[in-house]
């Protein structure tokens, strides 16, 4: 493309338009983005305020419910302490004398007789006679005979004329006919202290209320106690409706109805008392730090908007900036294309600010595109195979920050399709300290990548073919090892018993001992079958080691039980017992492997078990997977737990002069089977090996 037709299209007039729709696009995401964050942040602070206003109303509610429960206490006392005199009269004023010094902090501890006058009770010498026989709860009392305690307010007192709430119990005669009344005024001020130790923020507000009318018996905002509505009843649509709902406790958001100030609320009911704890925070107070987050939010909005409106005018001085480069770029390609057709190589230039690529000629007949062609960064990295493009990217971004140069050996794909590898090299070239540009040259150097290739592979098969040697060794060692051990440690030992057996039966025919000579004949007969059963075992074990696979046949799983069995001493196979829970008759296996297998598992029961003792072998079947499953019980002491992960290893259970092939055999049959061992059941009394036949191998 030439210099005046990419400088008509840079001052095309469409192109600014779609980089203003761009960032109104970016400004509208980020108004989005902090409308989210602030909304979320609103709700945090809300339930912060939920949290601390519920967590108040619990802790104020069992301060109150434990002051209230000492002043029951008392009046308790005095009932019991009347009880006790017999009610009599006299002793009245000594009892509530010695209660009221026990509790202290209340403004009256009195008592009446069955009309209603106060007879006893501190502050009352020289005052006119106190009758409140009209209050509630003495009424109350006076015609239910029910031991509870009556709670009434608030009232104004009669004598102080302080607000409180009367808590009173009944008295009775020794005949438990009605003999007066029992009350304590707890004052509003002794509410008001507990409320003046939280602190409320600047608009919090707490409320004692009785239930159910809701009147009002104490109220402590921030500036101190508010006494304007006490034992008025006046309270928000708001409480109302969520009691309706939560009458035990509950939160809302709501204007206080006595002074209309906006609060998070949260109430909760004293469990044994008509009595309702209000706790508030004023919204403002809990919801500063949410301001504060929206005016710094509004901040980072407008210095976003200032950055995109400087970033767009920095982008525009860029593209005049392109131009000029494109125009020097432009001079460089005749000076490439020289030197492609001189060395055979092709040549290429990034452009670090437009992130764009100048290819020579001979470049572009390399990756088989037209002549004069101008890709992208992305584009060019393209023809780089996939799993070398992070490394070329991470090898750029070097040289750009650091100014370093790099040669790589790379795979490429070209646009034709054809792929070969190249010898890429790069180097930096910079102004006034900066990097503006990385010039490079690419080599095609797919003939002899393709050489050292093939003799990489032909030294990787040399060195599989040595190491298959090594494993062929080891495997002969193993076969050789185990044969070595079968005949020297088994084998031996029995010839030598022939041997002596041999000898005996010559001594006892000179000493003419026909019936010795008799027995020892039938020894030697046993004998000489023990011997070929060993040859069969040593035969077998030879078709262990080899690496070959098994042939497998269908057998008879009657005849496998039977001949194993059968292979046992003849006092020792009374002992087993097999039982059939399966109707398959007919098993895939190697028939003299899987004989040697469950061979060498019955004699390691019958050997285990206590003398005497049943074997049983039980055949069932397996589903998932499908296999014939033989279990083989005995009734010994259990393995012991430090064997149970070797147990199946060579020598793991071996006579101090043996070696412990009995059960490393079965899991080599097994494993040859492509099938397993394991233990079902271990427990003292109870142990049991199981063969898992599989019939469907994996492939």
């Amino acid at each position: 493309m030439s210099e005046q037709a990419l400088r008509a299209r840079a001052h095309q007039p469409g192109w600014p338009h779609w980089l203003i729709l761009g960032n109104v696009a970016v400004m509208a995401l980020v108004v989005l983005l902090s409308g989210v964050a602030l909304q979320t942040g609103l709700r945090s602070f809300e339930r912060r305020a939920q949290d601390a206003t519920e967590n108040l109303a619990r802790s104020l509610s069992q301060a109150i419910e434990a002051e209230l429960d000492r002043v029951d206490m008392v009046l308790r006392a005095v009932v019991v302490e009347h009880t006790r005199s017999g009610a009599d009269p006299r002793r009245l004023p000594d009892i509530l004398e010695d209660q009221f010094a026990l509790i202290g902090r209340l403004d009256t501890l009195r008592a009446t007789d069955s009309t209603g006058i106060v007879r006893g009770g501190r502050d009352t010498a020289g005052l006119a006679p106190i009758d409140v026989s009209d209050r509630s709860n003495f009424i109350q009392a006076r015609d239910d005979p029910t031991p509870r305690l009556l709670i009434i307010g608030p009232n104004q007192t009669r004598v102080s004329k302080k607000w409180a709430i009367m808590l009173a119990r009944r008295l009775n005669k020794p005949d438990g006919s009605f003999d007066g009344i029992v009350y304590a005024n707890v004052t509003v001020e002794r509410f008001l202290a507990l409320f003046g130790a939280v602190n409320l923020g600047r608009e919090g507000a707490i409320s004692l209320r009785m239930l159910p009318d809701l009147k009002l018996v104490a109220r402590q905002t921030s500036q101190g106690p508010d006494a304007s509505g006490v034992g008025t009843s006046r309270v928000s649509e708001e409480l109302r409706q969520t009691l309706a709902t939560q009458p035990e406790s509950g939160s809302y958001l709501a204007k206080t109805a006595l002074d209309q100030i906006e609060r998070a609320n949260a109430y909760r009911r004293l469990e044994n008392y008509p009595l309702l704890i209000l706790v508030g925070l004023g919204t403002k107070d809990f919801l500063t730090p949410w301001y504060g987050e929206l005016v710094v939010v509004v901040a980072l909005c407008g210095l976003t908007a200032a950055i995109l409106f400087a970033s767009t005018w920095l982008v525009l001085r860029a593209r005049r900036r392109e131009l000029a480069s494109r125009t020097a770029l432009q001079d460089n390609e005749a000076f490439l294309d020289r030197t492609g057709r001189i060395a055979a190589v092709g040549g290429w230039e990034l452009d670090i600010a437009s992130h764009t690529l100048t290819w020579s000629a001979q470049t572009c007949r390399l990756l088989d595109v037209p002549i004069g062609s101008r890709p992208s960064l992305d584009e060019g990295l393209g023809f780089v195979a996939p799993e070398a493009r992070a490394q070329v990217g991470e090898h750029l971004q070097n040289s750009i920050a650091h100014g370093t140069s790099w040669m790589l050996e790379l795979p490429l794909v070209t646009a034709a399709g054809r792929a070969l590898w190249v010898r890429a090299v790069a180097e930096v070239e910079s102004e006034r300290g900066k990097p503006v540009r990385v010039i490079g040259a690419v080599q095609d150097i797919t003939e002899q990548h393709a050489r050292k290739q093939e003799l990489e592979r032909e030294q990787a098969l040399r060195a599989q073919v040595e190491h298959h040697a090594r494993e062929l060794d080891a495997m002969v060692g193993e076969r050789g090892e185990m044969l070595d051990v079968l005949a020297h440690e088994v084998r031996q030992p029995l010839n030598n018993a022939s041997a002596a057996l041999q000898s005996a039966a010559t001594v006892l025919a000179e000493v003419h001992e026909p019936a010795a000579s008799l027995r020892l004949s039938r020894a030697q007969s046993v004998m000489h079958q023990v011997l070929g059963r060993l040859d069969n075992t040593l035969a077998v074990a030879s078709l262990l080691a080899r690496p070959d696979p098994i042939e497998r046949g269908d057998a008879d799983v009657d005849a496998l039980v039977a001949v194993a069995v059968a292979d046992m001493p003849a006092e020792q196979r009374g002992r087993v017992h097999v039982e059939r829970a399966t109707s398959t008759r007919t098993v895939s296996m190697d028939m003299s492997l899987m004989r040697l297998a469950l061979r060498n598992l019955l004699s390691n029961a019958l050997k285990y078990g206590p003398p005497g003792t049943p074997v049983k072998v039980r055949l069932s079947d397996s589903d998932h997977p499908l296999a014939l499953v033989i279990d083989v019980t005995d009734a010994g002491p259990g393995i012991p737990a430090d064997l149970v992960p070797r147990l199946f290893e060579r020598g793991a259970r071996g006579a101090p002069n043996g070696h412990g092939l009995g059960l490393y055999i079965v899991r080599r049959v097994m494993e040859l089977h492509e099938s397993r061992v394991e233990i079902a059941a271990n427990q003292p009394g109870r142990v049991t090996l199981r063969l898992v036949v599989v019939q469907a191998p994996a492939e």
